[in-house]
């Protein structure tokens, strides 16, 4: 960690060759890339009941993305960027990847928000599936990848609504 020409605190971390794979700066960005910046602008799990008696555990998760390419970008579903979350990292829970919802245009230098979601199913008619167990006022660990890159993780506070 140090801090920065503007006087900013900055956090990096390395990979096994000593490479910055990913950087935590005074403006709450994850910088993945020089074309590229990602940020968790927030997010929420919450349970969703189904018919068959089971329940899912829904997630979204808001990402600032930030252009820093010369020419407008459009992020598809399924395309450049990806966002797994766990409870905690401390755990040994595998990552639930979400779905990106819809396709954004960003201008060059201008920054957008990127919604993702998705769900664990818990209990059910069918059996029981792998869910992530949240509790009121948990955190929830977020990775964002670029290209299909694991570029760093940030943190995002999540409650559950009814």
């Amino acid at each position: 960690m140090g801090v920065d020409g503007e006087g900013k605190p900055y956090l990096v971390g390395t990979n096994a060759l000593g490479e910055v794979v990913w950087r935590l700066d005074g403006n709450g960005y994850v910088n993945s890339t020089p074309d590229v910046a990602m940020a968790v602008a927030g997010g929420r799990a919450y349970f969703a009941n189904r018919m068959d008696g089971g329940y899912d555990i829904r997630y979204e998760v808001g990402v600032r993305v930030t252009n820093r390419q010369l020419a407008q970008v459009t992020f598809t579903p399924g395309g450049h960027l990806g966002c797994y979350i766990q409870k905690s990292r401390t755990e040994q829970s595998a990552w639930v990847a979400l779905a990106q919802k819809e396709a954004v245009a960003i201008a060059s230098g201008a920054s957008g928000v990127v919604t993702f979601s998705g769900a664990s199913t818990v209990g059910g008619s069918h059996g029981a599936a792998p869910a992530v167990p949240f509790g009121n006022g948990d955190t929830l660990d977020v990775r964002l990848c670029y290209k299909g890159e694991s570029r760093g993780v940030g943190m995002v506070t999540c409650g559950l609504e009814a």
